[in-house]
């Protein structure tokens, strides 16, 4: 038996173009819609990595496709999490654990100090995911996310990097 299919990652020619910006919402759209919170559309996506603080890596199989995303930004010293998807059909594969380290790599290199995220507090996957990659808790924002009807709470969590 053999592993998951590897996957590289890398970052996409800014500005995003629209056919990927477009890939990159319904990718995120089918990610977030087994905890309920609402996708980016494609117009909010390539605006956020258009900004000069935005970063955008992609997950893509051997055959191209992506499988996941990572856009984040880097200001004064520390980076943020914005949004990480992860097609439902490739979870479980490490997509989301290569796409963070090499968020991380990179913000090594600018020097970023510390990581920040929020996830909701009901998404153990990710907050799994970001745990074994040493992000710890620092608060919860009440509230935060609407789900349905309902709000359920952000966990602000932080990976120390210098």
């Amino acid at each position: 038996m053999t592993g998951p299919a590897p996957v590289s990652v890398r970052s996409p020619a800014s500005p995003l173009p629209d056919d990927l910006a477009a890939s990159l919402a319904a990718l995120q759209a089918r990610a977030y819609a087994a905890i309920g919170l609402r996708a980016w559309s494609a117009a909010e996506l390539a605006a956020l990595a258009a900004m000069p603080t935005g970063r955008l890596w992609i997950a893509e199989g051997g055959d191209r496709a992506v499988r996941g995303f990572l856009l984040g930004s880097f200001v004064a010293g520390e980076g943020e999490i914005l949004a990480l998807a992860v097609d439902p059909a490739h979870r479980r594969r490490k997509t989301a654990h290569r796409l963070l380290e090499t968020m991380i790599a990179e913000a090594r290199l600018e020097t970023v100090e510390r990581l920040i995220l929020e996830v909701a507090s009901t998404n153990g996957a990710a907050i799994g995911v970001y745990r074994m990659l040493n992000f710890h808790d620092i608060g919860t924002r009440p509230n935060y996310y609407r789900i349905g009807t309902g709000r359920i709470d952000a966990r602000l969590m932080e990976k120390r990097l210098i």
